[in-house]
């Protein structure tokens, strides 16, 4: 009997599953300022495909919210003004919190974002 004690708590602790972290993951542009301006974006979707949208006029726009992304996923994500002029937050989500955010103002009309989560 005493040689099982230790046999069960090796396959009690051995069985227990391994927790590997997901985050939600969602990008965001904000329009800052009051004149026109029409933008594209690309970004980088949960399966390592690009996906590019646009473009967008004098409006605010966030992705698809793409669910359980794992941990060090390689984040990229490209916002270019295609006319106008003003300033634009760009945002990575994590968990619907801001992870990383950058500001693309004219007359720089491109900006990327690249991170991990």
């Amino acid at each position: 009997m005493k040689k099982l004690i230790p046999l069960v708590f090796v396959v009690l602790f051995g069985c227990q599953p391994s927790f590997i972290r997901k985050w939600d993951l969602q990008y965001e542009v904000i329009k800052q300022s009051e004149g026109p301006i029409s933008y594209n974006v690309s970004y980088v979707t949960e399966n390592g495909a690009t996906k590019s949208e646009g473009p967008f006029t004098d409006t605010n726009w966030k992705s698809e919210k793409f669910e359980n992304v794992a941990l060090d996923f390689e984040v990229s994500y490209k916002v270019k003004i295609i006319s106008g002029s003003g300033l634009l937050e760009l945002r990575v989500l994590r968990d619907g919190a801001t992870h990383k955010s950058d500001i693309l103002e004219s007359p720089i009309m491109e900006q990327t974002i690249d991170a991990k989560l």
